[in-house]
């Protein structure tokens, strides 16, 4: 999806007054970067429809998605040999100076793990679980 928008005419468009700086990568319909409230805006929104389509049992926010993605990145043994490892990648993407507070998304509710399993409890890998959430949100157009 990424890849499409990224080739899109609108984008292109957009991405031409980033010529001098890194492009972001997505841009609002002005051509500029999203700021925090407009994304928090969108997931609200985003939130309350998958709520109403019973995608979700309860609503999401960016701190969520921000745990969700701890979570999956401590739990993708493709991304660091170690726990350790994958703690201090974590702790990078997040931008925490102090690894304790980089250690709280090390304590997942239980329940939350089954998630990311399949049904023989083996975990899921990246790739397994971002085609799970594809095939689960994916809009079916009508032609």
């Amino acid at each position: 999806r990424v890849q499409r928008y990224h080739s899109s005419l609108e984008f292109k468009k957009h991405k031409r007054k980033w010529s001098d700086t890194p492009v972001p990568a997505f841009l609002n319909q002005n051509g500029d970067p999203y700021t925090e409230k407009s994304v928090s805006k969108l997931i609200k929104k985003l939130s309350k429809r998958a709520l109403k389509l019973g995608l979700i049992n309860s609503p999401l926010s960016p701190h969520k998605i921000r745990h969700g993605f701890g979570a999956m990145l401590l739990n993708s043994e493709d991304l660091g040999k170690s726990q350790l490892d994958r703690l201090l990648l974590l702790q990078q993407c997040l931008g925490h100076e102090s690894l304790d507070t980089t250690q709280k998304y090390t304590k997942i509710p239980v329940g939350v793990w089954e998630k990311f399993e399949d049904h023989n409890g083996v975990p899921l890998k990246r790739y397994q679980l971002m085609k799970k959430l594809k095939d689960r949100t994916r809009v079916k157009r009508k032609h």
